[in-house]
């Protein structure tokens, strides 16, 4: 017995893209480091192929100090091509937390782990507070200070720079006091009841900040 099968008319080939969803992985390989102290650059690399789940229009690049958690964060936009972004105007001396995501048109995809980055130093921005002029002996003064503000330093502090005059503005002495802990030194061999002045400013290892006001002191008196 003989059958004959009719396969009938083919079907058009019907293609199917299924929505676009949000990307279901951040982008790799984030680099922060600082250029400079109010600048951090951030480099990345794309969301994974498999984990775009539709067209990346853009990144965005949070950030905020890193001391002030419940603050907001900050945020640039780049798109899509962008794989680096310089966040300028930024604190001195300050670590920040800096995290990333990619979007689609379908929203924000899973955001980045947090990296952090500390901007460069700069110079200190105020002198040392309460710098007084005390009088040691009959021929030698004390000098003491308190430190620099954490706000105002800027670094680390490294010194001090502290210098005596006379009244008339001639420098007896500029004496470098290492390390930030040292909070006082002593000028000796000085005149007997004798005004001097003395200024003193910290450095750290971009330089020098400002002066202090000047403060006068005397050598006490010979039998006193």
């Amino acid at each position: 017995m003989a059958y004959t099968v009719d396969y009938g008319v083919p079907s058009l080939q019907l293609n199917v893209t299924t929505a676009q969803d949000v990307p279901s992985h951040p982008p790799i390989n984030i680099i922060a480091y600082n250029t400079s102290s109010t600048s951090i650059n951030v480099t990345w690399l794309p969301v994974p192929a498999n984990h775009m789940n539709g067209i990346i229009l853009g990144y965005r690049v949070l950030y905020r100090r890193e001391d002030k958690p419940l603050a907001g964060f900050d945020n640039v936009t780049l798109n899509s091509s962008s794989f680096h972004v310089e966040i300028t105007d930024l604190e001195f001396f300050t670590k920040y937390e800096i995290r990333l995501f990619g979007f689609t048109i379908a929203g924000d995809g899973s955001m980045s782990e947090s990296s952090f980055c500390v901007t460069d130093e700069s110079v200190p921005e105020s002198a040392p507070p309460s710098f007084e002029v005390l009088t040691a002996n009959i021929t030698a003064l004390e000098v003491s200070w308190l430190p620099v503000t954490e706000e105002d330093r800027n670094g680390i502090i490294l010194g001090y720079l502290v210098t005596l005059t006379t009244t008339t503005g001639d420098v007896l002495s500029n004496v470098t006091v290492p390390g930030g802990e040292t909070l006082s030194t002593i000028f000796g061999g000085l005149e007997i009841w004798t005004n001097y002045s003395a200024q003193i400013c910290a450095f750290n290892s971009k330089g020098y900040g400002p002066w202090s006001a000047v403060v006068v002191g005397n050598t006490d008196e010979e039998g006193a």
